[in-house]
Order: C-alpha cells, then structure tokens, then sequence
C-alpha cells in the first residue's frame, strides 16, 4: 500500500520504532520519540544496504519517492546511492572551503599576527566593504587571485573613485 501524505503527518511515535512501506525499497522509519525519516533499502553487489533520504517534513513524499527514483537508476548504472551520497557531500564541502571568502579569511588570520587589532579591524572592514557578497562563494581555484581581483576588489573600488592600485 502507498503512503499518502495524511498518513505521514498524522503519524507519530509511539514508544517503538515502527517502518512503514511505500514500495519500491522506500518506506517511513518512525523513531520511538516520534522523529521521522525517509530511507531506502537495497542490495548491491549481494549486500542489503540503506540509504537515508531524509527527515520529514524536510524532505516530502513527493520528493523521496523522487530521490527514491534517482537512487534506483544509480543502482541500475551499477554505482552505489550511498557511495554516491557520500562523494557529492564531500565535493560540498570541499567547495565550501576553497571560496575566495575563506580564503580571504586565512589569508587574514595568517598574516594579521603582527598587526595592531584595530589594523586588523581595518583591513577586515574593508574585505567586507570590497569584496561583494556574491564573489565570496567564487571558488578560488576555478580563478587564480589576480583574476579574483580584478573581476571582484577592483571594480568596488574604482566605483568609490579614490583608487591608487598598483597594478
């Protein structure tokens, strides 16, 4: 029987954890607290193995059946979900370390140890003043720093009209 949405939010923990079908692999996995969560079960290479789709109401049905859909084409192109789940996390994350902002803010941390504080007060305000919020998530090795620069700095300040820069 497929779920349907009334079901899921009217369901609610009960002391113990209770699984429930929505075919294909999918099903709601209630804790005895009452937190839910959508996740599939598989076998890959021989082995049973479980993917957690995500917590409801975050993730709808709608969405798990879709994500449900995606995992099956994967398994079918022989790559594993979780395999894959993992992997594009840590491309994430990855990503979110190498922006030009943090970057910037090492830069800013490494070389501000022999600064007075309100130095280093000025030289961040003018990082934030500067560098554009959109550019801050550029990542910096799709870029090399010159050309952060002159796409991102560069053009704020000509824009205030008192720019001295050395090229």
């Amino acid at each position: 029987m497929k779920l349907t949405d009334t079901f899921v939010k009217r369901k609610q923990g009960n002391g113990e954890a209770q699984k429930h079908s929505d075919g294909g692999g999918l099903y709601l996995y209630i804790t005895p607290q009452g937190n839910k969560s959508w996740r599939l079960g598989y076998r890959f290479m021989g082995k049973q193995k479980l993917l957690v789709i995500g917590p409801y109401p975050a993730v709808s049905l709608k969405e798990a059946r879709e994500r449900r859909e995606e995992a099956k084409k994967l398994l079918v192109d022989n790559i594993d979900p979780s395999t894959a789940k993992r992997e594009a996390k840590a491309v994430a994350v990855n990503a979110a370390k190498n922006s030009f902002q943090v970057i910037a803010l090492e830069w800013l941390e490494k070389y501000s140890v022999n600064w007075t504080a309100a130095y280093k007060n000025h030289i961040l305000r003018r990082m934030e003043k500067y560098v554009s919020r959109p550019s801050a998530n550029v990542q910096s090795k799709a870029l090399p720093p010159r050309s952060c620069w002159r796409l991102y700095v560069e053009p704020k300040i000509k824009e205030r009209a008192s720019w001295r820069i050395r090229p």
